[in-house]
């Protein structure tokens, strides 16, 4: 180390101090930006794939199921109030053989209403595989592969509902119609 015999002893330990802040300063803006950036990029990359995500699903997923069940949901709602104009016109008549059949179907369809309104959007869609993945890998699941091919098996065991869901309105409206 050279020898500034004009420098005292306290410009060298400021001269020290200041150096030691420069670097304690630098480390911690470094931080503060990788942080930053990480972050921004972790944003950037979830946008990204969020929207073919969504997209994704959407198009597989959400507008079939969605116009099966709008149109299973519409149909029996209409249904719903055919019944309760027979019901109000059949009261005017006195007939109590009819009237009490419709007081029987439209409770029947209040009740397939109100089971059908009830639905969970997991009763109906097929899950995401990946995503089933993923949760397992990150529940300490022991084998996350049994895991998920057992899920798979139950999903294909279950009866597809909106078709039932379907079956049993077409035997309403038949009834209604008839």
């Amino acid at each position: 180390m050279d020898d500034d015999w004009l420098a005292s002893d306290d410009e060298e330990h400021y001269v020290e101090h200041h150096r030691l802040m420069e670097q304690r300063d630098r480390k911690k803006m470094e931080s503060q930006f990788f942080n930053i950036g990480y972050t921004e990029g972790l944003e950037q990359g979830k946008l990204a794939h969020l929207q073919r995500g969504f997209d994704h699903g959407y198009n597989t997923v959400g507008m079939q199921v969605g116009r099966s069940f709008g149109q299973i949901r519409g149909s029996a709602h209409s249904l719903m109030h055919i019944l309760a104009k027979r019901l109000s016109k059949a009261s005017h008549r006195s007939s109590s053989h009819t009237s009490e059949e419709l007081k029987k179907l439209m409770s029947e369809v209040q009740s397939f209403c109100a089971e059908f309104d009830a639905i969970k959007l997991e009763q109906i869609a097929e899950p995401d595989w990946e995503n089933v993945q993923h949760e397992a890998e990150h529940h300490s699941q022991d084998d996350t592969d049994s895991y998920v091919a057992e899920k798979r098996e139950e999903w294909r065991k279950r009866k597809d509902l909106l078709d039932t869901f379907q079956t049993r309105l077409t035997d309403l409206e038949k009834r209604t119609f008839k």
